[in-house]
């Protein structure tokens, strides 16, 4: 078993994280280190982000 069931939408979650794997990535680091947010990352809090930009 794969851990995955008839009918599980898996195509559906890989193309989502494909689109915001950026978007994801900043948003763990900021969970992991919330008090370096500020100093760190400071683009990425000031700026909208756009998830179809580079496609």
């Amino acid at each position: 078993g794969t851990g995955l069931n008839e009918g599980d939408t898996v195509v559906v979650s890989g193309l989502f994280l494909i689109d915001s794997e950026a978007n994801i990535t900043g948003a763990l680091e900021r969970m992991r280190h919330p008090e370096k947010t500020e100093s760190s990352m400071p683009a990425m809090s000031d700026q909208p982000v756009n998830m179809h930009s580079g496609h």
